[in-house]
C-alpha cells in the first residue's frame, strides 16, 4: 500500500505518527521498508538527518556531504556486499541504477529502512539522468517509462512510503507497512551460527566429502537464505585430513565469496577463477560453484564431468543478475550424462523476516522472480506465429504483456540484472519484437540499433578517442578490429534472441532472424550483427542463419569463461566490402594467435573450422594494411589487431617475441614498445 503524507501539515517526520516509536516496531517485527522522500534535496536533508538519527547505521550513497566512511557512488555497490546495516540513503536525483539499488537494499538487515531521494515524482520521471542520457534520451522532452512502471509498482506493494510536497491524501499508519508480524525476535544471533536446516545441508556436504560417493548437489535458494555461509560453515566442518585432495571453490567473481569466508575462518577458501580452472583441471576431493546459474551450461557440464563430488550453488529469481536458462538446460544435461543429482534449498531468509516487504517489492516490481514451467515439447506450426513491435509505453500499460517478454529475455540470457529492465524500457534506440503462437508470446528479439557516425566520430572511435555508449558491436569492430567503417554503417545488433523452451528447435528462432533481416532490409539497414560468448551451440545457431564470424575476443569473460564472439550479416553492398575485409584480417589475426593468445581454443571443433573457412580469402590489401599499422602506431585503442601485419616487418626475433606477450599485458610500457615499433614500420 502507498501511504502518503501532507507536507504542509506534518512538517517534519518525527510529526509522522512517532517514527521513531513505528521505526522501532519494524527492527522488532524483522520487517523492513522504503521510504521516499519526492522533493528538492536541500528540503529532504533534515528529514534524512531524522532518519539517520533514528536508526543510527547507514550507507550513504551518491550523497554529496555525506560521512566519508559511510559513502559510496552507486558504482561500488558490489563493494559492499555482504555487509549488513540498518539504512541505507540512496540519492536518484541524477541517476537510479536499479541493480545497485537491489544490491544495496540486500544489505539492508530486519527493521531496516531503505531511503530514496527523488524528485517529485512527476519530475523524476522527466528527467534526463546519468542512465537516460547513456541510454540515448534526449534531455529535453525525456521520459523514463521504466521509472514510470516503477512507480505504479509501489502502490501494489506493502513496502513503499511516500512523502512528498505534492501529497494531500490523509495519512495511514506505518503499521500497515508491516502487515504479517512474526514475533519478536530479532535476527542477531541468526548470522553466528547455522540453521536447522542450514545444519542439515552442511551434515551432508561433510558426509558426502568423507565417503566421496559421485553426486552433483544442487544449491538454490532466493537471494538472503545464506547460501554461500552454509558452504562457508560446511567447509570449516570438513575434516581434510582423510583426502590428500583439496576443496576448490569457485566463482564467477571471488569478491562475491566474502559471506563464505567470514563462516568459513579460520579456514581458508581455495579459490581458482573459473578460466584457470577450465584449462588446468586441478584435482580435488570437492568442487563447490558459488552462484552457478552465472556460469554456461556446457562448462558446467564439463566440469561436472570432470569431477564426481560437486556443488552447484545459485540464486533463484535473477536477483543477482544471474540467468535463469540453466534451471531448464542443465538438468536435462546433466540426465543425458547420466550423472545423478540431488536437489538442496534453503527457505528461510536469514538477514531479514519470511515475506519481508521491502524484498517482495524489488523482486516483484524489476521481475526478478521468473516462475518457469515444466519443460515440455509442444508443437509449432511455424505459419501461426504472428510478429508485432511493440513499445515499452506499450509494456508498461500491459503488465502481463511485459512479464512475459521478460521472462523469456531472462531465460535467453546467462547473466540479466535489474538493470535490463530499465535498459529494455528505456532506451531511445532499442527495438523489441514478440512473436505470438495461439495468444502466447513464443519469441523475443530484443534489437539495438548502432553505428551511422559520421566520417569524423568513426575515425575517432577507430583510434580508440571517443566511445559511444551504446553501440557495441560497431566499436568492437572499429577499435578492436580496427575497421571504423564499421561505426560508420547503419547497423542493428541482436541484443537477444530467445524462444520459448516448450517450442524450442522447430525453427522459429531461425523465423525471427529472417523476418529481421526483411525488416532490416527494407529500412536501409546495411548490416545485421551479434555479439556473444563463443559457446559451441550458440556458434552453430547463427553459422546455421547466415551469419559469419568477423572477430574473436582476446580476454575470456569473467562470468563465462569463454571469449566473446562477433558475428556479421551483411545486408548492404558497403557492408559486403567490410564484411570482406573483416573476414581476410580475421585469418591473418588468428593464424597469428593460435599458438599463443588462443591457444586454448586451438583443439575445440568450431574454432578449427572457423580458421579452415578463412584460409581460402585473399589477404588484405597493401593500402589496409598499412592504415592497420597507422592505428597501432598513432592510436591508443587495441594494438593486438595489427600485430600478425607488425611482425615480419620486425628485424630481430626479440622484437616478435614481444609482440606475443599476454593479452592481458597492460603495461604502459609495454604499449609504447609495440607502439614504437608500428611507428618505425610505417615512417
Amino acid at each position: 500500500m502507498l501511504a502518503t503524507l501532507d507536507l504542509l501539515v506534518l512538517q517534519t517526520l518525527t510529526h509522522w505518527l512517532d517514527v521513531d516509536r513505528h521505526i522501532d516496531v519494524a527492527r522488532c517485527n524483522g520487517h523492513r521498508f522504503m521510504l521516499v522522500l519526492a522533493m528538492d534535496l536541500d528540503l529532504a536533508q533534515p528529514h534524512v538527518r531524522q532518519v539517520q538519527q533514528a536508526i543510527g547505521d547507514c550507507l550513504w550513497v551518491n550523497v554529496a556531504n555525506a560521512p566519508l566512511e559511510r559513502s559510496i557512488n552507486a558504482s561500488q555497490a558490489s563493494q559492499v556486499l555482504g555487509s549488513n546495516r540498518l539504512g541505507v540513503i540512496y540519492n536518484a536525483h541524477e541517476e537510479f541504477n536499479a541493480s545497485a539499488f537491489s544490491a544495496l537494499a540486500g544489505t539492508i538487515e530486519a527493521g531496516g529502512i531503505m531511503v530514496l531521494l527523488t524528485p517529485e515524482l512527476p519530475q523524476w520521471v522527466a528527467t534526463c539522468d546519468q542512465q537516460s542520457l547513456a541510454y540515448g534520451q534526449p534531455k529535453q522532452g525525456c521520459k523514463s517509462w521504466f521509472k514510470y512502471w516503477w512507480i505504479k509498482q509501489w502502490a501494489q506493494h506493502d513496502a513503499a512510503c511516500l512523502y512528498s510536497p505534492q501529497a494531500n491524501t490523509a495519512d495511514k499508519a506505518l503499521e500497515n507497512l508491516i502487515s504479517q508480524p512474526v514475533g519478536a525476535a530479532m535476527l542477531d544471533d541468526a548470522r553466528l551460527k547455522p540453521s536447522l536446516h542450514q545444519q542439515q545441508i552442511i551434515d551432508r556436504l561433510v558426509t558426502a566429502h568423507d565417503l566421496q560417493v559421485p553426486m552433483i548437489y544442487c544449491l538454490n535458494a532466493p537471494r538472503g537464505r545464506g547460501k554461500s555461509s552454509c558452504l562457508g560453515w560446511a567447509i570449516n566442518a570438513l575434516d581434510t585430513s582423510l583426502t590428500p585432495l583439496p576443496i576448490i571453490v569457485t566463482a564467477p567473481s571471488k569478491r562475491a565469496l566474502i559471506s563464505m569466508q567470514h563462516t568459513a575462518a579460520p579456514a581458508q577458501i581455495n579459490f581458482w577463477a573459473l578460466d584457470a580452472l577450465l584449462l588446468q583441471l586441478p584435482a580435488a576431493a570437492m568442487l563447490i560453484i558459488d552462484e552457478a546459474a552465472a556460469v554456461p551450461v556446457s562448462q558446467l557440464a564439463r566440469l561436472a564431468t570432470h569431477y564426481k563430488l560437486l556443488v552447484l550453488s545459485s540464486t533463484q529469481d535473477g536477483y543477482e543478475g544471474s540467468g535463469q536458462g540453466y534451471r531448464l538446460k542443465l538438468p536435462r544435461l546433466l540426465d543425458q550424462l547420466k550423472l545423478a543429482t540431488t536437489q538442496l534449498s534453503l527457505a528461510e531468509p536469514m538477514r531479514w523476516r519470511p515475506h519481508d516487504p521491502l524484498e517482495e517489492l524489488i523482486v516483484g516490481s524489476f521481475l526478478c522472480r521468473q516462475i518457469s514451467t515444466h519443460c515440455k515439447a509442444q508443437q509449432l506450426q511455424l505459419a501461426g506465429c504472428e510478429h508485432r513491435q511493440v513499445s515499452a509505453e506499450q509494456l508498461t500499460q500491459n503488465p502481463e504483456l511485459l512479464q512475459q517478454v521478460y521472462g523469456l529475455l531472462m531465460l535467453s540470457h546467462y547473466q540479466t540484472s535489474p538493470q535490463d529492465l530499465r535498459n529494455l524500457l528505456d532506451h531511445a534506440t532499442h527495438q523489441l519484437h514478440v512473436w505470438r503462437y495461439e495468444k502466447e508470446i513464443v519469441g523475443v528479439v530484443w534489437l539495438s540499433q548502432e553505428g551511422g557516425f559520421d566520417r569524423d566520430l568513426a575515425h575517432q572511435v577507430e583510434l580508440g578517442q571517443r566511445r559511444v555508449p551504446g553501440h557495441l558491436l560497431a566499436q568492437i569492430l572499429a577499435q578492436q578490429a580496427g575497421f571504423g567503417e564499421a561505426a560508420g554503417l547503419l547497423s542493428w545488433r541482436v541484443q537477444r534472441i530467445a524462444v520459448d523452451p516448450n517450442r524450442q528447435h522447430q525453427g522459429l528462432g531461425s523465423l525471427m532472424l529472417g523476418h529481421i533481416s526483411l525488416l532490416a532490409r527494407q529500412q536501409g539497414v546495411d548490416y545485421l550483427g551479434a555479439s556473444f560468448s563463443a559457446d559451441a551451440q550458440l556458434i552453430n545457431f547463427w553459422s546455421s542463419n547466415d551469419y559469419r564470424a568477423v572477430w574473436l575476443g582476446l580476454t575470456a569473460d569473467a562470468a563465462t569463461g569463454l571469449n566473446s564472439i562477433q558475428f556479421m550479416l551483411p545486408l548492404s553492398p558497403n557492408a559486403d566490402t567490410l564484411f570482406a575485409s573483416l573476414r581476410s584480417h580475421l585469418y591473418g589475426y588468428l593464424k597469428f594467435a593460435k599458438q599463443t593468445w588462443f591457444q586454448h581454443l586451438g583443439d575445440l571443433p568450431w574454432f578449427i573450422a572457423m580458421h579452415e573457412s578463412l584460409a581460402e580469402l585473399p589477404q588484405l590489401s597493401p593500402a589496409q594494411k598499412t592504415r592497420l599499422l597507422e592505428l597501432v602506431a598513432h592510436g591508443s585503442a587495441n594494438i593486438h589487431a595489427g600485430m600478425y601485419i607488425l611482425e615480419p616487418l620486425l628485424a630481430t626475433s626479440h622484437e616478435q617475441q614481444l609482440l606475443t606477450k599476454s593479452p592481458h599485458q597492460s603495461k604502459k610500457a609495454y604499449q609504447q614498445q609495440v607502439r614504437r615499433l608500428a611507428l618505425q614500420s610505417v615512417s
